[in-house]
């Protein structure tokens, strides 16, 4: 009787678990995007130099655009000259297995500013919001923005957005359900 009673004790444990661990993945894969964010900014202000996150069509032309971190390494010589940032391992760490970025649009100022002629192709999500790249300046700035990501799980409802600031560079990041999520996309966007 107390085996019995045991193994239902471990196993309404690990199916608690199990649960508790499957909430806590998108969670947990958006905080990776927005250390991300940070990481950026920081390889910009210790390189004297602009990072950029972008978007790339696939070059077979399926799947949606992937996002991608380049940097901008003769800013003197081949100014707005973009090539990919391979100089540290997390660029390559985007949790595309659990979510998907379906917006990515600057804000404020950062929307007004002149655009490059690559960047004049800003691709466009699945969801139809803009996804347009992000820059981040040697002094700490970035561009003004707002990304939204998504579970690829379809039964996760939830939103995780991240806003940048573009005097400070930091991303402060809510995870939200569909009913908080409009409330709250008016209220940044008031500001």
């Amino acid at each position: 009787m107390a085996v019995a009673l045991l193994v239902m004790v471990v196993g309404v444990g690990v199916a608690s678990l199990s649960s508790w661990y499957g909430a806590e993945r998108f969670p947990a894969a958006a905080r990776k995007v927005e250390a991300m964010l940070r990481l950026a900014r920081a390889e910009a202000a210790a390189r004297g130099r602009r990072v950029r996150l972008e978007f790339r069509a696939d070059p077979a032309g399926e799947g949606e655009p992937r996002p991608l971190f380049v940097w901008e390494p003769q800013p003197l010589t081949e100014p707005g000259q973009y090539v990919p940032f391979t100089a540290a391992a997390w660029t390559a760490n985007l949790p595309a297995d659990i979510l998907r970025i379906t917006r990515c649009e600057r804000r404020g100022d950062s929307a007004l500013r002149t655009l490059t002629y690559n960047e004049q192709a800003d691709p466009m999500s699945p969801s139809g919001w803009p996804l347009q790249g992000i820059t981040f300046q040697p002094d700490g700035g970035c561009d003004s923005a707002i990304l939204e990501l998504v579970s690829v799980d379809d039964s996760d409802g939830r939103t995780a957005v991240i806003l940048l600031d573009a005097t400070t560079g930091d991303p402060n990041m809510r995870v939200l359900v569909p009913s908080e999520l409009e409330a709250y996309l008016e209220e940044t966007t008031a500001r």
